[in-house]
């Protein structure tokens, strides 16, 4: 026995020196980090979380969006620099199914990315609009407003495949998925470069001051204008939404003659949120009338 006892104990000492030798050379694997998009939409659910009210209307170009709409474009154009609106054409539709088709809608939602736009249809009229964070054997998660309450936001909200065609008000025949076509240059960081803090950018005939940096686009201040300012122009907007990249320097939250942003050539936007006036921007003025 004593034999025995003196065998095992060498062997077992050895396994352990082993094993050790082999955890210290092994190369640590390293946990993939969040997307950018994931990134984004997260830090849109600190402004608008579960169970908060989103009663703000989004307005771009010539469409102006609220309730469920509200959200889905806000979210859209914060995280992308890319506005969804119907028919635009900087986006592009991932599939189409009917809601009352289980697995036609577990296919399509298999394909589905976080931050893609789902759009609930009935014929041909739009039933619901929200975002689509992920999805599992028995429905998808959903990141919407305007849900079981007027404007109300839901976070991670679970559809049921059976629920899918009933939820909506008045029903849905249909499901689309959309997805951003700058969907990858975002998540590589490539979708927009942004304004330096500074930097001063001319929106028709305003001339803004870049004030702060975010990684949206930040805030900036009126410090002048291009020429002498007309009445409507002493109107400041609530937030510019413009692209470096574009020589169409225009405010996308106006109908400037472009019309959509997607009907302009911008690929992407920044959203720019107008924090008031330095005190002599009213009569700096870069080309006066003699």
């Amino acid at each position: 026995m004593k034999k025995v006892c003196k065998t095992i104990i060498p062997l077992a000492l050895f396994a352990m020196m082993i094993g050790q030798l082999l955890s210290f050379s092994a190369v640590p694997v390293r946990a993939k980090g969040k997307s950018v998009v994931t990134k984004r939409i997260e830090q849109i659910r600190k402004e608008f979380p579960n169970k908060s009210k989103m009663n703000e209307e989004i307005t771009v170009g010539e469409l102006t969006g609220g309730g469920c709409n509200a959200l889905e474009m806000y979210l859209t154009l914060r995280v992308f620099h890319n506005c969804y609106t119907p028919g635009c054409d900087t986006y592009k539709r991932i599939g189409s199914v009917s809601t009352g088709n289980t697995n036609a809608m577990k296919k399509l939602f298999k394909r589905a990315k976080i931050g893609d736009v789902v759009r609930f249809r009935r014929g041909g009229t739009d039933a619901h609009y929200a975002i689509f964070l992920s999805c599992d054997s028995t429905g998808v998660n959903l990141y919407e407003s305007n849900f079981g309450g007027k404007n109300v936001v839901r976070y991670n909200n679970h559809w049921p495949w059976s629920a899918m065609k009933s939820w909506p008000t008045g029903g849905a025949s249909k499901v689309d998925v959309y997805r951003a076509k700058n969907y990858n240059k975002v998540n590589k960081k490539k979708s927009a470069k942004l304004y330096k803090k500074g930097h001063k950018i001319q929106v028709e005939n305003w001339i803004f001051k870049v004030t702060e940096v975010s990684g949206f686009g930040g805030s900036v201040k009126l410090v002048g204008f291009n020429e002498e300012p007309t009445k409507s122009d002493k109107k400041l907007p609530k937030y510019i939404y413009v692209d470096n990249l574009s020589e169409k320097n225009v405010n996308c939250n106006f109908d400037a003659g472009y019309g959509s942003t997607k009907r302009g050539g911008m690929d992407y936007q920044m959203v720019y949120k107008v924090t008031g006036a330095t005190k002599n921007a009213y009569t700096n003025i870069k080309h006066k009338k003699n």
